[in-house]
């Protein structure tokens, strides 16, 4: 049962990790035009690396700066929504059921 389910998660992680590195392909290639294959070519060697760190207190510095420029976006999103609300919405038919 336990080399099952080892197994199991093995292949869990390796389908989990394989998504994202087609994810980041798609958005980053797109973005830059480049080909995905390329984008996740070059992307692959960093999280290798990323895998053989172990004390993740030294990505602290980079995760503060992640999450601030994400806390920006969303507050630059939220200001531009409510700074114009109606230029964006498209004009809804009244609905009477």
């Amino acid at each position: 049962g336990g080399l099952l389910s080892a197994g199991n998660m093995l292949v869990s992680q390796l389908a989990c990790c394989a998504t994202y590195l087609v994810f980041i392909g798609d958005n980053v290639g797109q973005l830059l035009g480049v080909p995905k294959e390329r984008v996740m070519l070059c992307v692959t060697p960093f999280f290798v690396l990323l895998c053989w760190l172990r004390d993740l207190s030294m990505l602290e510095p980079t995760s503060a700066i992640g999450t601030a420029v994400l806390l920006l976006a969303l507050l630059t999103v939220l200001g531009e929504g409510l700074a114009s609300p109606h230029e964006a919405a498209p004009r809804l038919a009244s609905f009477d059921p």
